[in-house]
């Protein structure tokens, strides 16, 4: 057993592939000299021979089975004929031996042939092998040190009721979109903004930091069976010192709502923070928040005026009730995702040791030294809110004074 197990220990062992079936150790090639009129010799290997030593003939097969399987309008609709055809003529091109396999058999390697194009159709329909993501090595430990934020559309339609005529319908709504932040240390969602249209604004993302620091208030819940848990859900709830924590990194994709200079300044200049706009078209690099919004999406797809996650997804909101206004409200909406949201920072993680992520959080900031933000412009970020000293003029003869301030006039008598 040891020498059947034994080798090299980045090789694998002959005896698994010896249990194998049919299984070669090594691949065949052929070693005599293809068959002639002359000489009458076995076919064994000599498409593969004829592949390595005839120039372009096998990137000149493969080309026209990748065309084929791409559909592009360069190719053709292949078959095993047509494929065989086009290798006896580019054989005839290069003026092989007309004495020389495969022209000393009837079929002239048809079989070989078709083997061939199943072989590459195989090969070129499976899936790719994802490129390498470039991902931190080293994990966040500390709360609020890394924070990871992103916007999702929300898979689902809502309904809102209009008064037309003196007569209330429900209206068919667009899907709307939800921003989160979530702690990469504990897996603990800071806070969360519901926006009524599919991008996002720049005011959308300074409102989100403005729930990170603003008290946490329940929704008042008027949809049947929501409830949110006894215990504080969110960091903001716990008290003053969780609304001025120092973050770290903040990180965030290249969306324009988060290259404003409006986003950028509340990052580097109110937050203190850093901000990482990661590389472009890799989401794996915030792949915390990315599994959140798939956790979301296991309920929001419950709902029957679901879109699913695809065109062609079987969940799908069927079309005959696409006439009419979806059952869900867009406040039944809002009230769901801040719901669940709630409940999974009260639920216990596996990874955190059976310790749910509001209680690390709790942990943390009571037996750690966390920096705080200076106290001294209060707790909350004020976002909306800002100090700017402007020139104030008046023209002659005019007893108003006008005040120049964001692209407004304002006028006011002495």
């Amino acid at each position: 057993m040891n020498r059947c197990l034994g080798g090299a220990a980045d090789a694998e062992p002959a005896l698994s592939s010896g249990l194998i079936i049919h299984q070669r150790v090594r691949a065949s090639s052929r070693q005599s000299p293809l068959a002639s009129h002359a000489k009458k010799l076995g076919s064994r290997c000599s498409f593969q021979h004829l592949l390595d030593s005839v120039p372009g003939l096998d990137d000149h097969l493969t080309e026209m089975v990748r065309l084929f399987v791409r559909q592009s309008r360069h190719g053709q609709n292949l078959s095993a004929k047509a494929l065989h055809a086009a290798f006896v003529t580019y054989l005839e091109g290069q003026g092989w031996p007309r004495d020389v396999y495969p022209f000393t058999s009837l079929s002239r390697g048809h079989e070989s042939v078709r083997r061939f194009l199943n072989r590459r159709t195989a090969e070129l329909t499976l899936p790719k092998t994802p490129a390498r993501e470039v991902l931190s090595r080293r994990l966040s430990a500390r709360v609020f040190q890394e924070i990871q934020i992103d916007e999702h559309t929300v898979d689902c339609h809502g309904a809102a009721a209009v008064v037309l005529h003196n007569q209330v319908k429900p209206m068919r709504l667009s899907r709307i979109s939800a921003i989160v932040a979530r702690d990469v240390a504990t897996g603990c969602y800071l806070a969360h903004t519901v926006t009524l249209t599919r991008h996002p604004a720049a005011d959308d993302v300074l409102a989100l930091f403005e729930a990170m620091t603003r008290p946490w208030e329940p929704l008042d819940l008027t949809t049947p069976g929501l409830s949110y848990a006894a215990e504080a859900p969110f960091p903001s709830a716990l008290g003053e010192a969780f609304l001025r924590p120092a973050f770290g990194i903040i990180r965030l994709d290249n969306a324009l709502s988060h290259l404003s200079h409006a986003v950028r300044l509340m990052i580097t200049q109110t937050m203190l923070a850093t901000a990482n706009f990661g590389l472009p078209r890799l989401p794996k690099g915030r792949n915390l928040i990315e599994q959140a919004f798939g956790r979301l999406n296991v309920d929001i797809h419950r709902f029957p005026s679901t879109t699913g996650s695809h065109p062609v997804d079987p969940i799908r909101e069927p079309l005959k009730i696409q006439k009419r206004a979806p059952y869900v409200s867009l406040k039944t909406l809002e009230e769901v995702l801040s719901v669940l949201l709630a409940e999974f920072n009260v639920r216990p993680l596996a990874n955190q040791g059976a310790v749910s992520p509001i209680e690390e959080v709790r942990y943390q900031m009571n037996h750690h030294l966390l920096p705080l933000r200076s106290p001294h412009r209060g707790p909350a970020l004020a976002p909306f809110e800002s100090v700017r000293e402007v020139t104030v003029r008046r023209p002659e003869r005019d007893r108003k004074l006008r005040i120049n301030f964001k692209k407004l006039v304002t006028k006011a008598l002495l």
